[in-house]
């Protein structure tokens, strides 16, 4: 019950449920997962959920607190989950797009830069999840001024991804259009 270390959700709850330590976010998060035998927690959406979602409102953490829960969920993932294992790719994903949600650009540009060597040592067909991490990573670096090294990693990825659709590979339509205005701003066709 001490009142160190703790935080004011960002969500809808009030009262008393609003205020929360993180630890014990974490621990929920830890309990959900381990203990639960329902398996939709058992998919990636299930489990990416459980560690950044409200349990009380259901609504997405934001800000500092999404960050924290990032890193505890990485702490998890990386103590359990085996290195090829989905969920531990998912958690480093998560950890990377906190911090690009919360416009820290230059540490996103590192975790995103760990995400595809993950994504390349363990699942590289897994498209989507590559697609989104290229196009944030791409926009974390204009984001950062690095406005050359951006444009490479549209270039470098866009034509490929392109040819993957080709041959029957799934391309989320926002990843398409994210590409297509990128590759047309660029002049690049």
């Amino acid at each position: 019950s001490s009142t160190d270390g703790v935080v004011s959700l960002t969500c809808q709850c009030a009262g008393e449920i609003k205020f929360v330590h993180i630890s014990c976010l974490a621990g929920r998060a830890r309990a959900d997962v381990s203990n639960s035998s329902d398996t939709n927690l058992r998919d990636v959406s299930g489990l990416s959920d459980a560690w950044s979602n409200c349990k009380n409102c259901g609504e997405l953490h934001v800000g500092p607190i999404a960050i924290a829960l990032s890193w505890e969920w990485w702490n998890w993932a990386a103590t359990t989950q085996a290195e090829s294992s989905v969920f531990r790719g998912m958690a480093l994903n998560g950890l990377s797009n906190s911090y690009f949600d919360n416009d820290e650009f230059d540490k996103a540009i590192a975790l995103f830069g760990a995400v595809l060597s993950w994504q390349q040592r363990n699942n590289p067909s897994f498209v989507k999840m590559r697609l989104t991490t290229l196009a944030r990573l791409s926009e974390s670096y204009l984001e950062v001024g690095q406005v050359d090294e951006g444009l490479r990693v549209i270039r470098e990825c866009f034509p490929e991804r392109l040819r993957e659709c080709k041959n029957g590979a799934d391309m989320p339509p926002e990843m398409l259009t994210y590409f297509s205005e990128r590759m047309l701003e660029l002049r690049l066709f």
